[in-house]
């Protein structure tokens, strides 16, 4: 069961860094497409590819076995970044624990965090992006300053309001990401690790883990009271 819910949190609430960065690169072009242009077979290869690329390989063969992946129904004009989640498979006996209705929260909590995450790494590209171009308007800088001064001042001032802007954006997300990640999900998850070692029975057991999502619900603004704040 441990291993299971451990799984869970590295893969679905995305705990496995580097496995996310790497499936971010190589899914890109692919869930840029329109939602109806994807295939959830064509998916499940990237994701595969990325665990065998990254640490995630080194998970025993039933977690990787287990990890898939789930299309939501698409509606137009959406792309395939709104429709796709990961899953992990569910049998019995664990669907007593982890029950539909709290994969339906699994799925809430990644669809948010693999929100975040795409945006800081979208940044991160911006910001390779603009070097590259900075690096470029240096080396052209000498003949537009003979020609157009006040074009080289411009383009100069311009490149520095996008840079402080993309700045101010990553730190934003970085502060997110880092919150929920450091004070929501690991806290709930030491507090699941200490729940589950005083339980005495599986309703103890299942009511600890229903409090484990619950807690990161309420810290990720998921919660249905947190509605009104987002």
């Amino acid at each position: 069961l441990g291993e299971h819910c451990l799984a869970l949190r590295q893969f679905v609430l995305l705990g496995q860094g580097d496995f996310v960065e790497n499936l971010l690169d190589a899914a890109g072009p692919e869930l840029s497409k329109g939602a109806s242009e994807v295939y959830r077979h064509h998916l499940q290869g990237i994701v595969e590819m990325a665990v065998r690329q990254t640490n995630a390989q080194f998970w025993s063969a039933e977690v990787l076995a287990r990890l898939g992946v789930k299309l939501l129904r698409p509606s137009s004009g959406e792309k395939a970044w709104d429709i796709f989640l990961l899953d992990y498979a569910i049998d019995s006996p664990l669907h007593v624990v982890f029950t539909p209705s709290a994969m339906q929260q699994y799925d809430r909590a990644f669809a948010f965090l693999w929100k975040l995450r795409r945006v800081a790494h979208e940044l991160a590209s911006c910001w390779r992006e603009q070097m590259a171009l900075q690096r470029h308007l240096v080396a052209c800088g000498h003949k537009i300053g003979h020609r157009a001064p006040e074009l080289r001042l411009e383009m100069r001032q311009t490149m520095h309001k996008c840079t402080c802007l993309r700045n101010e954006m990553h730190h934003f997300v970085q502060n997110i990401h880092s919150y929920i990640m450091c004070e929501v999900v690991e806290t709930s998850w030491a507090k699941l690790q200490a729940g589950w070692q005083d339980c005495l029975d599986l309703d103890q057991v299942i009511a600890e883990h229903q409090r484990y999502l619950a807690c990161i619900e309420e810290g990720a603004f998921l919660a249905r009271r947190a509605e009104p704040i987002l």
